[in-house]
């Protein structure tokens, strides 16, 4: 069993000296790609949660459109039609619908350039 030691001990210099960098790397890699992203996403998720206020137009994960009537402590009541109004999680909001800003102009068609 010895033996075994001798061989780690011999040969493991060379491997070891690649072992820091490549986990730091890895280390810098998974912060980058997964962390990050998912700590804004989850910043901008509380935001939107903290400034839901009356009137806003929101969509629940669920897919349900529909006006805020009330907001409480946890709970948001959205109206989705004239006379039924839901009861639903302020973390089951998953955003605000876009305000239009008006009818969409059609384009000008671009006059061409006379040439004498």
């Amino acid at each position: 069993m010895t033996h075994f030691f001798l061989l780690a001990q011999a040969g493991g210099g060379a491997g070891s000296s690649f072992l820091i960098p490549g986990l730091a790397f890895f280390g810098v890699m998974v912060y980058l790609l997964i962390l990050r992203p998912q700590q804004k996403q989850l910043r901008d998720q509380q935001s939107l949660i903290s400034s839901l206020k009356k009137g806003d137009e929101v969509v629940t994960q669920a897919g349900v459109l529909g006006k805020v009537v009330a907001v409480q402590d946890k709970i948001v009541t959205i109206e989705v039609a004239s006379s039924l109004k839901l009861r639903v999680l302020k973390s089951s909001i998953q955003g605000k619908l876009a305000d239009d800003a008006g009818p969409v102009k059609a384009e000008e068609p671009v006059k061409e350039k006379e040439e004498k």
